[in-house]
């Protein structure tokens, strides 16, 4: 559904479809992990960054997630960029 809204041009409405969906199901890592991905592929940064850091949040040791969260804080010019791609670089 959140595709379908995005590619209609409706991509606000399609992550409020997904956040009431998060929010009923707060462990749907898989969920969650695709609307990171995806915000951080169409630059909605600020949204990436929300998932990002729950799934950080819920598996720290995860490289890939760790780096991630680090492109999104770059993105953002965010302080934190350079200490968690640190920590992604040292597991």
């Amino acid at each position: 559904l959140h595709q379908a809204y995005a590619f209609a041009g409706s991509i606000e409405r399609g992550e409020k479809v997904v956040d009431d969906w998060l929010r009923e199901n707060p462990k749907d890592w898989a969920t969650r992990r695709f609307i990171a991905d995806y915000s951080f592929g169409v630059r909605r940064f600020r949204v990436a960054q929300a998932h990002y850091e729950a799934l950080v949040a819920a598996y720290p040791s995860e490289q890939r997630l760790l780096n991630n969260l680090a492109l999104t804080y770059d993105a953002l010019n965010d302080s934190r960029a350079m200490r968690t791609a640190e920590q992604a670089y040292l597991l």
